[in-house]
C-alpha cells in the first residue's frame, strides 16, 4: 500500500469517526437532559396528589356538630341571654306600663310619671321628670281602655326586649270634647338588678 493510500484511509477514519462521536455525544446528553426532567415530573405529581389527598380532610374538619361555627348557626330564636319567662314577664309589664304612662291629666301633668315610676329606671324617670309630657289640646285627658302588646321584631338584644303597645283610648280635648284615639307606644325594657325596668318609651306620631 502506497503512502497516499495510508493518507487518504486515515482522512476517511477520522471522517468517520468524528460525526460518529458527535452524534453519540449528542445522544448522550439528551438522555441525560431527559432522565434530569423525570424526577422533576414525579415530585409535581406527588404534589397534586398529596393537594388532592388532604383536601377532603380540610373539608371534613369544618363540618363537625361541636366547631363555633356549627354551634352559631344552629342558634335559633331568642338572643342568647334572654328567655322565654322574661319575653313573657315583660310582655305583662308592658301592659301595666303602658296603661300608667297613657292615663294623662292635664291638671296634673305629673300624675301619669309617679304611677309609671315603679316601672321605670331610674335615669328614665329623671328624664321624664324633668322634661314631663305635655300632651296636645285635642288630648287634655286621656284613659286607655283597651291595649295590645305586639313583639319589635329584630330590636331585642342580650339584654334589651322591645314591645310595641297598641292603645285604644278616650281622650277628651280642652273644650270636653271625646273621641276614641289609637295610639302606638314604643317600649324598651333593659334588666336592673334582676328586675326588668322601662328604660325608654315613645309614642308614635304625639
Amino acid at each position: 500500500m502506497t503512502t497516499n493510500n495510508k493518507k487518504k484511509n486515515i482522512l476517511l477514519f477520522f471522517f468517520l469517526l468524528i460525526p460518529t462521536m458527535i452524534l453519540i455525544t449528542g445522544v448522550y446528553f439528551l438522555t441525560g437532559y431527559l432522565r434530569a426532567d423525570e424526577p422533576k415530573e414525579t415530585e409535581a405529581e406527588t404534589n397534586e396528589q398529596e393537594i388532592h389527598t388532604e383536601a377532603p380532610q380540610e373539608e371534613d374538619t369544618t363540618q363537625g356538630d361541636d366547631s363555633p361555627s356549627a354551634s352559631l348557626n344552629e342558634s335559633e330564636g331568642e338572643p342568647i341571654g334572654i328567655t322565654e319567662e322574661d319575653k313573657e314577664q315583660t310582655k305583662e309589664l308592658a301592659k301595666g306600663f303602658s296603661k300608667s304612662f297613657y292615663n294623662y291629666n292635664a291638671n296634673d301633668i305629673r300624675s301619669y310619671l309617679e304611677a309609671s315610676k315603679k316601672y321605670m329606671t331610674e335615669e328614665f324617670y329623671e328624664f321624664e321628670k324633668e322634661n314631663p309630657r305635655r300632651n296636645t289640646l285635642s288630648k287634655t285627658i286621656t284613659r286607655a281602655q283597651d291595649i295590645e302588646i305586639y313583639p319589635v321584631e329584630g330590636r331585642d338584644s342580650n339584654d334589651e326586649i322591645a314591645w310595641n303597645a297598641l292603645i285604644t283610648g278616650k281622650a277628651t280635648s280642652v273644650d270636653s270634647v271625646e273621641t276614641l284615639v289609637e295610639s302606638s307606644l314604643w317600649i324598651v325594657f333593659t334588666k336592673v338588678d334582676s328586675e326588668w325596668k322601662v328604660k325608654g318609651a315613645k309614642f308614635d306620631g304625639w
